[in-house]
């Protein structure tokens, strides 16, 4: 029996069809891979970034789909010590994520439940078939997986077309920092830091860093700095 005939029941959950669904529909604009671990997708390299894209889940059944670039110079930072950098069809990250949320009108505190849920349902990918869906076999999961994917798309393009550069990116940065700079996501100074170093801006770097560690960097984050100067060099 073909797959896509097959029929859902109303608990089925859907997620097993996002990385084929998801790919479908990016691809008609980007050049893009599935991450072999899944809900995770890149294309090539253009020098030492990348366009990634993931489903991040919130909490209850729903997924958002974010985009941006993936930077080889990067690296995440795990069990306090141990560097890892995203630089292979298996390790992809977005840094600096894009999504929905910056592109629409929304904002939980001063909207009702309904409204914030209409929102989310509109743009997010919910991992059941819940009966309001209409969702009756596989042909019908892959449907909506893929328009939910290509009402984000428009918002993606906008993200791409505006940053380009590094230079971009760290403008993306300070506009976000002043936008929330009551609770400013630290994350993204950790990030900064790695684009000026890129940028041959060791101070600048340093001194996003000094907003995170006030005790002092480590000579561990010094030497990824390093390599995130050295990396510019060869531009």
């Amino acid at each position: 029996m073909d797959i896509e005939n097959k029929k859902l029941a109303t608990n089925d959950v859907i997620v097993k069809y996002f990385n084929d669904g998801v790919t479908k529909a990016l691809s008609e604009y980007f050049d893009v891979k599935c991450c072999e671990k899944g809900h995770d997708w890149f294309t090539p390299w253009e020098g030492h970034q990348r366009k990634a894209f993931d489903l991040y889940a919130l909490k209850g059944y729903m997924y958002i789909i974010r985009w941006g670039y993936n930077y080889d110079f990067i690296p995440t930072r795990k069990n306090g010590e141990k560097f890892i950098y995203h630089r292979t069809e298996k390790a992809v990250a977005v840094h600096i994520p894009d999504s929905f949320y910056l592109h629409v009108d929304y904002d939980p505190d001063k909207m009702s439940h309904n409204e914030t849920l209409a929102i989310r349902e509109k743009y997010c990918l919910s991992s059941y078939n819940l009966e309001y869906m209409n969702l009756t076999d596989v042909a019908s999961a892959y449907e909506y997986i893929q328009e939910i994917t290509r009402r984000n798309i428009p918002f993606m393009l906008e993200f791409f077309d505006r940053i380009r550069t590094i230079d971009d990116a760290v403008a993306e940065i300070d506009r976000r920092l002043e936008y929330s700079s009551d609770f400013p996501n630290v994350g993204l100074y950790y990030k900064k830091a790695f684009l000026h170093a890129y940028r041959q801006e060791m101070d600048k770097a340093v001194n996003s860093l000094e907003k995170l560690y006030e005790n002092g960097i480590s000579e561990s984050i010094m030497a990824r700095l390093e390599k995130a100067y050295e990396a510019g060099q060869s531009e």
